[in-house]
């Protein structure tokens, strides 16, 4: 969302045609430190923790760029956003695919896939429809979705951090655990070994 109406925020600021464009260039280079710190904590520092930190992250400096009408400040939140906003995404893409066992996992990150860019759509909806009312309740609307964000991922129980993957969150079943098992062949086709 922030990034579809990033021109218009800072253009609203008073930010010159050239200048915004190097701004948002800017904020998006930022974005390559982020992935790589999350690639590094995430083993260590765990991810549901690295979820709500990011998260967090992303709503204070989405928050900060609501505030501050200073270029430089406004900028360097805008930065900070950026690499937080890509750092949450790694995290969330490393973490999604472990909570389900293996023979829903495809279709569960479909759901999730769909599910994120419909809140997408519809938080960049409601950016740009409040940015006609007010710049500060436009950009605090991604402040409010990153809070929920933060909130959800901190009374999610599931982190798969250290554990291995056959051990898949509570969702375990019967089925998940015959998936896990060898094959065997009655000749002509492999079949799941009967339990």
């Amino acid at each position: 969302g922030f990034s579809v109406w990033g021109p218009s925020y800072f253009k609203a600021r008073g930010f010159e045609t050239g200048s915004t464009y190097q701004a948002i260039t800017a904020s998006v280079l930022c974005q390559l430190p982020g992935t790589a710190l999350a690639a590094f904590l995430v083993e260590s520092v765990g991810r549901r923790t690295l979820l709500v930190v990011f998260a967090l992250g992303c709503m204070v400096t989405v928050s900060g760029v609501a505030l501050f009408s200073s270029h430089f400040v406004m900028l360097a939140f805008s930065l900070a956003l950026n690499f937080c906003t890509a750092a949450l995404w790694a995290v969330t893409y490393t973490h999604t695919p472990e909570v389900f066992p293996t023979h829903v996992r495809t279709t569960c990150m479909g759901v999730c896939s769909c599910v994120a860019r419909v809140a997408g759509i519809i938080v960049s909806v409601m950016g740009g429809t409040l940015l006609a009312t007010s710049l500060e309740a436009s950009i605090g609307s991604y402040a409010v979705a990153y809070g929920i964000v933060a909130i959800l991922s901190f009374v999610m129980k599931v982190d798969m951090t250290g554990k291995n993957l056959s051990q898949a969150s509570s969702f375990n079943d019967n089925r998940s655990q015959r998936c896990l098992e060898p094959l065997e062949s009655d000749g002509t086709t492999l079949l799941p070994r009967t339990v």
